[in-house]
This record gives C-alpha cells, structure tokens and sequence, in this order.
C-alpha cells in the first residue's frame, strides 16, 4: 500500500476464512496472496492481495503462484469461476491466464483496477 501511494483500509472481514499463500525465504515473506472461497450469495472463487517484495519481481514468481492457486481452485471448487480485481495495468498478465474482463476500469484506492474472471473448465 505505501510503495503504491494507496493508503487506503483494507478490512472486509474475509481473512479468518480465506487460505493465505505465502512464499518465504530464509529471512523474510516475499510474496504473498489470498483465496477467498465461496461466501454469501457469491458463487465464485476470489482471488487477491497478490504481492511480491519488489527485491523479488521479474522472476516469474506472480505467474508461479497464480498457476499454483488456479491449481488449488480447480481441485477445491472444480464447478466454480474465479473472480479478481485486477490492477488494470495488468490485464494482459491475467488474460495469458485465462481471464477475461467482465467490466470497465474503476479507481480503487487510486489505483485503476478492472474486474475479471476465469470461466471453471
């Protein structure tokens, strides 16, 4: 949040029910992402708080885990899409995935950001 200059809480709540995907090394977290599982009368799979150290970026390791958590969303919840709020800028990232947009760019937290979603297989 303050590398990005979007300060902005960020509690929904969620976190108790979530699986959190963590990667270390022998020091310290260096990436970081959620699975929100379905809840509500949501009946899709969410996933979010991607993050990487910035010491750790350009090395593959947002691909990685997204592969690894679709992965884990295909064996939990094989019926179900899965659903992110991308950071707009990263729309082709996502789509080399298997997202698509499912609507147009809205600012979150001063950051540009676009729905998406991956259709279950």
């Amino acid at each position: 949040m303050i590398e990005q200059n979007s300060l902005y809480r960020d509690l929904d709540g969620l976190d108790n029910q979530c699986w959190h995907y963590v990667l270390e090394d022998e020091r310290q977290p260096i990436a970081y992402a959620r699975l929100i599982p379905p809840y509500g009368d949501h009946q899709v799979v969410h996933l979010g708080r991607l993050v990487i150290h910035k010491d750790y970026r350009g090395q593959g390791l947002g691909r990685d885990i997204m592969v690894d958590l679709l992965a884990e969303c295909d064996a939990l919840f094989p019926q179900l899409d899965v659903a992110i709020s991308a950071q707009a800028h990263l729309r082709e990232f996502y789509r080399s995935l298997g997202f698509e947009c499912v609507g147009e760019m809205y600012d979150d937290g001063g950051i540009d950001h676009v729905d998406m979603v991956k259709t279950a297989a």
